[in-house]
């Protein structure tokens, strides 16, 4: 489906009206009184481009969350549209959402990130869940074992079980410095929030994100890719 924009040029960036975007969602968040934003290929697909990635099939979200409260806040909020929702688990820590909606033709994926405020930094666990093995029988196996398992367990996967490994290639995790998200975030170009120093921050994420390159790939080219897991912050 064509996307349809409309919009004019605001602080070098365009403001647009996008179909796309699922506002019943981003409304929803807004009522949790969370600091999100719009994220990744979804924020670059609308600043660079005035819509989304046709080569990204999500809608990424990302959050800052540090309590229990607030994590059930947001499933809460989430489920109240009573979608699919998958829930990722890294060392006992939600970090990623899934929502699969019939409403929408994209997935929305909500990455939970958690502050270092002493080091000036949030951080994310990042998996890599492209096949780690050629032998495509044994891995859709794996992948099928490790989503029955997830099914069991009420759609929540482990990511860091012995199951998930063999079907991920690592995890890593992505560091973001707080001084894009360190006081009130932009909210006027997409009616959604976004980081501050926009094309600051999508310089440290994608290096020359004015001009498209489709050899581009996150496990190897995000600069907001520290390539030890989370255990080794410090």
């Amino acid at each position: 489906m064509p996307t349809k924009t409309l919009g004019k040029m605001v602080n070098g960036i365009k403001t647009i009206m996008h179909n796309e975007l699922p506002k019943c969602y981003l409304k929803r968040l807004n009522e949790t009184n969370l600091q999100w934003w719009l994220d990744s290929g979804t924020l670059l697909g609308l600043v660079r481009d005035g819509q989304l990635l046709s080569s990204d099939p999500d809608i990424d979200i990302s959050v800052i969350i540090n309590g229990k409260k607030e994590i059930s806040k947001l499933l809460t909020t989430i489920d109240e549209n009573k979608d699919t929702i998958e829930v990722f688990v890294y060392r006992g820590k939600i970090h990623k959402i899934k929502i699969i909606s019939p409403k929408i033709d994209r997935k929305i994926d909500v990455n939970i990130f958690r502050s270092k405020n002493e080091n000036g930094i949030i951080w994310c666990p990042a998996i890599n869940r492209t096949p780690p093995i050629d032998n495509k029988i044994v891995y859709n196996l794996l992948k099928g074992v490790n989503y029955i398992y997830a099914k069991i367990n009420r759609g929540t996967w482990r990511s860091d079980s012995k199951l998930a490994r063999l079907t991920t290639k690592g995890i890593r995790t992505w560091i973001y410095p707080l001084k894009y998200f360190d006081h009130e975030l932009s909210s006027n170009c997409f009616g959604a929030p976004i980081p501050n120093k926009t094309e600051d921050y999508l310089n440290y994420r994608f290096g020359k994100w004015t001009v498209p390159d489709d050899s581009w790939n996150y496990w190897t080219d995000d600069g907001a890719i520290f390539e030890q897991p989370p255990s080794h912050i410090k």
